[in-house]
């Protein structure tokens, strides 16, 4: 449980630093286009979240086979 709370913490920061450089460009470049969104960070971090919960569930599925074997 600990290790998924590290994770979703890294994918906030991860998907706010993204925002902050978009928004760094925006500001140096005055782009007209206002290309910063919360929506992004919230986005982000759940899709971040759905892969690696997704990542443990197949690693705990132990689908491995032994090295040499071939299915039939």
């Amino acid at each position: 449980m600990k290790e998924k709370k590290k994770v979703l913490l890294y994918a906030v920061l991860i998907g706010f630093g993204m925002e902050c450089i978009q928004l760094l460009l925006n500001i140096l470049f005055h782009s007209p286009i206002f290309v910063v969104d919360v929506n992004d960070i919230v986005l982000y971090t759940l899709a971040n979240f759905i892969g690696y919960s997704l990542f443990l569930f197949l690693q705990n599925r132990n689908i491995s086979m032994p090295l040499g074997a071939q299915k039939a």
